[in-house]
């Protein structure tokens, strides 16, 4: 099974001045099936919080929470 990451995202706060909170969840795997000739996929998503940031642009946010996730796997030294 493939080691696959997913994303949420939401925002609180004024549409002009958003603040956006993004978490990273860990994700395993993809599930193929096919439906009537059409290929559908389906990504099994496990719940595991690998990282979460919160900033004024959505950017920065993911960037902060990419940083926290590769981290906590040991793949970058954290506060980096």
């Amino acid at each position: 099974m493939d080691h696959l990451i997913s994303w949420e995202e939401s925002s609180t706060g004024p549409t002009t001045a958003p603040l956006w909170k993004m978490t990273c969840k860990r994700a395993q795997g993809v599930m193929h099936n096919k439906l009537l000739g059409i290929h559908v996929n389906f990504l099994v998503v496990s719940g595991d919080v690998l990282g979460t940031a919160t900033a004024h642009q959505k950017s920065v946010a993911k960037d902060q929470a990419s940083k926290e996730a590769l981290a906590k796997l040991g793949w970058v030294e954290g506060n980096q």
